[in-house]
């Protein structure tokens, strides 16, 4: 079975320059960054640059709101994860032009190679030997995955783009919702964005207690991706004890010096 998708990882926080806004159906209190990539291009288009993908001469990719990555959230139910996508990219269509969605990559265990997917429900573009693939969508859902391809359209990333194998987790995934608002003033002002729910509970060692999780996403085109990372609970309780002992320390210092 072929499959398509994107995939990398790297941790990603809210940043305060960030220009972005989230769409209403990602704006409650349940929802948690898990990566904020917007390049604060709301209503702008054409030469705009946006990256990181470049081209063959290295020169930065642009082409404004319509292919900028903007957000990666999450929230967790049980033992029920969901995610959710928001860029300018038309996830209403998969596609512009010629130009396709990547389908979600998750890795659940912190070796950042992406073992599963996210697939859309929709065709694919890609390049193999030079020549343009278009593979035929397959079913919507959340796939084990055997391969991938990394060969874009037109802009060069870090990372891989396509599932072109893999194979389905029955009942992996449990919802999946789509939208569009205008967050601006001007015709390009559009944020798309796709809400999914996985059930952990289909995933062999993987629970909400111990989640570990790496995402990422990026178009045919190349033109701009979006990683995340939620570091697991073990490694979040020795950063929280180190500073703890750090302060700790400092404290102890203070009173003898006094």
């Amino acid at each position: 079975m072929i499959k398509k998708i994107a995939i990398t990882s790297v941790l990603l926080l809210a940043s305060a320059g960030a220009q972005a806004t989230l769409v209403g159906a990602l704006s409650g209190p349940e929802w948690k960054v898990l990566a904020n990539d917007d390049g604060g291009l709301k209503g702008n288009q054409g030469s705009f640059d946006i990256g990181p993908g470049v081209d063959g001469e290295g020169t930065r990719a642009h082409g404004g709101q319509k292919y900028d990555t903007e957000y990666l959230l999450y929230s967790i139910d049980g033992e029920k994860l969901t995610i959710a996508l928001q860029t300018g990219f038309d996830l209403g269509d998969n596609r512009r032009g010629d130009y396709t969605s990547g389908d979600l990559g998750l890795s659940f265990d912190g070796d950042g190679k992406y073992e599963y997917a996210i697939d859309f429900g929709s065709e694919s573009t890609y390049v193999d030997g030079g020549s343009l693939v278009t593979r035929a969508a397959d079913a919507q859902g959340l796939y084990s995955v055997n391969s991938w391809t990394d060969e874009t359209l037109l802009y060069n990333i870090n990372g891989v783009l396509t599932m072109t194998d893999g194979d389905l987790v029955a009942g992996g995934l449990t919802d999946f919702q789509k939208g569009v608002e205008n967050l601006g003033t001007t015709f390009n002002s559009w944020s798309y964005y796709n809400i999914m729910t996985i059930d952990l509970d289909k995933i062999a060692g993987v629970s909400a207690s111990t989640l570990a999780l790496d995402a990422y996403w990026t178009m045919s085109c190349g033109n701009d991706v979006i990683t995340g990372r939620v570091p697991e609970p073990s490694i979040l309780v020795l950063m929280s004890t180190g500073l703890g002992l750090l302060l700790g320390g400092v404290a102890i210092r203070r009173k003898k010096m006094s």
